[in-house]
């Protein structure tokens, strides 16, 4: 079993280790906005599928989006 002093000695390195691995690199230039387009295309005559790509009608109550 660990004795407090050890315990205490094994948080503080995990937690020097933790936060100097965490420093962002400054030798990335033009990287500083973000540069991901998302486009989707919706089409509303889309067959509704079911979670194995089989058609699947909507139950009576639910509404659809």
């Amino acid at each position: 079993m660990l004795t407090n002093t050890t315990r205490l000695l094994l948080f503080v390195a995990g937690f020097i280790i933790s936060f100097t691995n965490c420093q962002k690199e400054s030798n990335d230039p033009g990287t500083t906005e973000a540069r991901l387009v998302l486009k989707f295309k919706f089409d509303s005559t889309q067959a509704r599928l079911n979670n194995i790509g089989q058609p699947q009608a909507v139950p009576a109550g639910n509404a659809g989006q």
